[in-house]
């Protein structure tokens, strides 16, 4: 089975040096949005410190496979509907590009 590497980066660093064995790119994207989730689930209060997080995935030949980045944003929400906060959490999805270092 293929080896894949889920790298994050939250305004920090953390390379993933013993990747997982997956079926295909789809357990891979699956396995993605699991760690994801489990991430942010985690933060608490701190994933709304503004910072860009990215989690991409590599291959074992260090080639990039693809990338989920997203955040937090905080805005008032319109006056008419009272005061409040919207969340956007932007996921972008990149297939077969590069590494980028």
């Amino acid at each position: 089975m293929p080896r894949y590497f889920f790298h994050v980066r939250d305004g920090q660093e953390y390379l993933d040096t013993e990747g997982t064995e997956l079926k295909d790119l789809a357990a891979a994207q699956t396995y993605a949005l699991q760690v994801v989730t489990h991430l942010i689930g985690k933060q608490g209060s701190e994933f709304w410190d503004g910072e860009d997080w990215r989690l991409h995935v590599e291959d074992e030949a260090s080639l990039e496979l693809f990338r989920l980045q997203f955040q937090a944003v905080m805005k008032p929400v319109p006056y008419r509907w009272g005061v409040g906060l919207f969340v956007y959490l932007s996921f972008a999805l990149a297939s077969h590009r590069p590494a980028c270092r």
